[in-house]
């Protein structure tokens, strides 16, 4: 079994955004495209988990996010 295989995806619930980023090469900025309340898939690995309040949340970069689930 190759190691992208065992990947697990995970949904979640963007609660909030930053307003973009520098492009390193380029030098324009780049502004993020998701918005709050979107539901996304991401790897379960990436980001950094969070727990306030008896809540978790994870932080990803908008670049990880495999793609958005339509309600």
């Amino acid at each position: 079994e190759k190691g992208y295989e065992k990947e697990r995806i995970a949904t979640g619930t963007v609660v909030g955004v930053g307003a973009g980023y520098i492009n390193e090469r380029t030098g324009h900025f780049i502004p993020n495209q998701l918005k709050v309340g979107e539901r996304v898939f991401y790897l379960e690995r990436l980001g950094i988990p969070i727990d306030s309040n008896n809540k978790h949340y994870r932080t990803i970069q908008e670049y990880q996010v495999l793609g958005t689930i339509e309600n």
